[in-house]
C-alpha cells in the first residue's frame, strides 16, 4: 500500500477504481436482502465487513450505495462491531493523517 509504506499523498485512480468495482459489486448483491448471505447474520458478514469498512478509509463509499450503507449501519449495532471499530478508527486517523 504505497500510503504507508512509500508515504504517497493520493491515492491512485486504478486503486480508486477498483474499490468502486468492490463497493458496485456489494451493492448488487445486498439487494433485497439484510445480510451478504440472506436475511441472517452470518460468518460472512463477520468476515466481511472489516474489509468494507477499511476500504472505505481510503475511497469513502458514496451515499448513493444505500445497501451497503444500510448493511454496516446494521452491523454497527452489534456487539462484535465494537471489536473492529477501535482498529479502524485507528487506521482512519493514520490514513488521514498521511494524506494530509
Amino acid at each position: 500500500m504505497p500510503i504507508l509504506f512509500e508515504k504517497a499523498k493520493t491515492i491512485p485512480q486504478s486503486s480508486i477504481d477498483e474499490v468502486v468495482t468492490v463497493y458496485d459489486f456489494l451493492e448488487t448483491f445486498l439487494e433485497g436482502k439484510n445480510w451478504v448471505a440472506g436475511d441472517f447474520l452470518t460468518l460472512a458478514d463477520l468476515s466481511l465487513l472489516p474489509t468494507i469498512t477499511t476500504l472505505d478509509c481510503l475511497v469513502a463509499i458514496d451515499e448513493k450505495y444505500l445497501n451497503i450503507k444500510g448493511w454496516i449501519r446494521r452491523c454497527s449495532t452489534l456487539s462484535w462491531y465494537h471489536a473492529n471499530k477501535k482498529g479502524l478508527d485507528e487506521f482512519r486517523n493514520r490514513i488521514n493523517n498521511l494524506l494530509a
